[in-house]
């Protein structure tokens, strides 16, 4: 087997945020899914009214099932 690479670093001070930044995970929502967000329509079940529409919810499960 061969020797492991080394790497001199020579700029700290980008490394230092990138390694603040990591895992950091950006996530862009469209204007029409902000505008539908809350849910307005009103159910025909006894209880609480609805407080996320149904495409809140699929969004929020989406990004649930992958880590």
């Amino acid at each position: 087997m061969g020797q492991k690479a080394t790497y001199k670093v020579s700029n700290w001070k980008e490394l230092s945020r990138s390694l603040v930044n990591r895992g950091n995970l950006t996530v862009w929502i469209s204007d029409e899914a902000i505008a539908t967000w809350n849910s307005t329509t009103p159910t025909e079940r006894k209880g609480r009214t609805r407080t996320y529409s149904d495409l809140a919810i699929e969004t929020a499960l989406t990004l649930r099932c992958y880590p």
